[in-house]
């Protein structure tokens, strides 16, 4: 689980936390 500590931060700061856990690029996942 992944853990925001503003749940207000939107749909972005939540693909940019899970594109840090992972360690991924964003626009790998630009789509989701």
């Amino acid at each position: 689980m992944i853990y925001l500590p503003n749940p207000m931060i939107g749909a972005r700061g939540i693909h940019e936390a899970i594109v840090t856990a992972f360690g991924q690029q964003p626009s790998h996942l630009g789509s989701v």
